[in-house]
């Protein structure tokens, strides 16, 4: 819901509430209403509600005997406003906090805001306040009411409305260009022809810059550079998560042909402009394949999930041009799982996270839900669905129609977060959980009669698929005696994936089982899936089954450093028999050693087509 209608509804109610309380206390009732939502990170609101205290104080202001301000009151007026503006001119739209502590005039105000708005646009704490004061001088220095009560500002207050309804596609046409023109260019990857033709001397206070009000002479940005309606850059070219239009490529069979690129465990790894040839160059760097409709991460997006890390795993995807990009956490995005972090108090042995009691842990795992999930926070402005347990269903730009299964839920491993023990059963209903098991499962794999699933994203593999490791990492493979390894996939999540029988299931966690294969079910999958039986009979079946039906697809193509992915086609000839076969893909892209040296997975398949763009999820 856009902030406008909302702080609106909001504003109202409050209005009507307050019919209701004495007229005396009204004032001071929104006073501290305000105050409340402002330290609850609610600035938007608070601005309404300082909006409302604005206009009863000036009301009031207004009926009382218009008598001359003395001086002291002039004072307080001018300072209100000058005030005002000083705090409006701090730093803003940086995420990194630290931008501001260390900037002059700034640093010690920065560190009186409360911490919890670290997490997202500190700036706001003292934007907010910054607001009410400007606005508060500009309602009482004459001087100021005079120039904004002129017959020209009151024709454009009249259109106000209308304006507010052409300002972004005015801001997206000119902003760019207006920059650019006299000589402020931030997206030094971008060129154009009028780059600096008229250059402005940048002379001024921040905020009031000779550059910047001649850009603001027409309509303008402040200060987000945007890119061009007029100019679409190459690949390399795009600008935080800028993607060009979806590719539209229909097929006569109702299909379309669709691009899905896949990832897991970046572990804050940074994409950076690869140069061929170089000394430690990575597959897992920029130029990336064009015409990408659907990123998908599997987790394991930080290494321990602290605010930092995740801003560093938003830059990351920030510089994938893909219009969908759908993300769930994993083991090692610790403060994403709420039972992790309460059952780790008052600190954690391993110093994961801070000392620190039940509010405050609650508070951190609040904090990093609202960075993924919040429509005002980072995530979501940039494009990212952060996908919780269950069933999602989305609709691409392509107009590709997807059934999507996501859990960030693995086998307990040492002491990290999203963990089940070996012998729970997360994945399958109570009529499905293998004799021995415990159903633990909240939003199980649904069957193939009850929904169809396109897509399984888990953090963890089933078992016997691309799970493989050492069973002791000092051991090394010799000619003629490898080193013992073992499967560490999941029983359950193999069983559930046999039910549904995806189209892929993509996955990560296990750093050594990078890789895809393609498995053929077998034909009574169903009925196999149904019996009753122990975690260790289901084990030894599978695995049986597994070494005759799982074969690496041979269809794999690395196209090394001229655009960093492996593709795999999965079109024409190659089509999946959907319900007979499933894609599996290890999306790592760290080694064990945690070295970014696998590349992404890009696959190219034709879906059913939908109508418009949906992103619609369970709960």
């Amino acid at each position: 819901m856009p902030i406008e209608l909302l702080g609106s509804w909001v504003l109202f109610a409050a209005l009507a509430i307050s019919t209701q309380i004495p007229s005396q206390y009204r004032m001071a009732t929104f006073c501290a209403t305000g105050v409340a939502l402002l330290l609850f990170h609610q600035w938007f609101l608070a601005c309404f509600m300082a909006g409302i205290v604005l206009a009863m104080a000036d009301q009031t202001y207004r009926e009382s005997p218009m008598a001359s301000p003395t001086p002291s009151q002039r004072l307080l007026y001018y300072a209100s406003f000058f005030a005002g503006w000083y705090l409006l001119s701090g730093p803003g739209g940086v995420k990194e906090v630290q931008v501001s502590l260390d900037t002059p005039g700034f640093g010690y105000l920065t560190s009186m805001i409360p911490s919890y708005y670290y997490n997202g646009e500190y700036w706001r704490w003292w934007h907010t306040w910054g607001a009410l004061l400007l606005v508060y001088g500009v309602l009482r220095i004459q001087p100021l009411q005079r120039f904004f009560a002129s017959a020209s500002l009151q024709y454009l207050g009249k259109i106000s409305f209308l304006l507010y309804l052409i300002h972004m596609p005015l801001l997206w046409t000119f902003s760019d260009r207006m920059y650019r023109l006299v000589g402020t260019i931030n997206q030094t990857d971008l060129h154009t022809w009028w780059d600096g033709r008229l250059t402005v001397p940048d002379w001024g206070m921040h905020g009031l810059t000779t550059r910047f009000l001649v850009a603001q002479a027409a309509p303008t940005n402040h200060s987000t550079i945007t890119m061009s309606l007029l100019y679409i850059p190459e690949v390399d070219g795009f600008h935080r998560a800028a993607a060009a239009p979806p590719i539209v490529r229909r097929n006569s069979n109702g299909t379309v042909h669709t691009r899905i690129m896949i990832i897991s465990d970046t572990h804050c790894a940074s994409l950076t402009n690869d140069t061929p040839g170089a000394v430690e160059s990575t597959n897992f760097a920029l130029p990336l394949p064009p015409s990408i409709d659907l990123l998908i991460h599997c987790g394991d997006l930080t290494n321990e999930g602290d605010t930092r890390e995740y801003h560093e795993a938003l830059d990351m995807l920030a510089n994938i041009p893909a219009p969908v990009k759908l993300v769930i956490p994993g083991n090692h995005d610790l403060s994403l799982d709420r039972e992790w972090v309460i059952s780790h108090l008052p600190s954690d042995v391993q110093n994961r996270q801070p000392e620190m009691n039940a509010a405050e842990a609650n508070a951190r795992y609040l904090d990093a839900q609202r960075l993924w999930t919040s429509r005002y926070e980072r995530a979501q402005c940039d494009g990212i669905t952060f996908l919780e347990e269950g069933m999602h269903s989305i609709t691409l730009r392509n107009g590709a129609v997807l059934n999507i299964y996501a859990s960030p839920y693995t086998p307990r491993f040492e002491d990290w977060a999203f963990a089940y023990s070996a012998n729970e059963d997360r994945f399958n209903s109570y009529a499905d959980t293998l004799s021995d098991a415990t159903n633990i499962s909240r939003r199980p794999v649904p069957l193939r009669s009850e929904q169809q699933v396109d897509i399984m994203i888990t953090h963890g593999p089933p078992m016997h698929i691309l799970d493989i490791v050492k069973v002791d990492d000092t051991m090394q493979d010799t000619p003629g005696s490898p080193a013992l390894r073992t499967s560490v996939g999941c029983p359950h999540l193999l069983r559930a994936c046999m039910r549904a029988r995806p189209l892929i299931h993509c996955f990560g966690h296990i750093h050594e089982g990078y890789g895809v294969k393609r498995v053929t079910w077998p034909l009574d999958a169903d009925e196999v899936t149904s019996r009753r039986m122990t975690i260790q009979d289901w084990s030894e079946q599978t695995e049986a089954w597994s070494q005759r039906q799982v074969e690496p697809t041979g269809l794999g193509q690395d196209c090394g450093d001229t655009e960093h992915a492996v593709f795999l086609n999965l079109r024409e000839g190659n089509a999946l028999h959907r319900g007979k076969e499933t894609v599996m893909i290890n999306a790592v892209v760290m080694n064990k050693d945690l070295d970014p040296v696998n590349a992404p997975w890009v696959l190219d398949l034709d879906l059913p087509v939908a109508g418009g763009v949906v992103l619609e999820s369970e709960g």
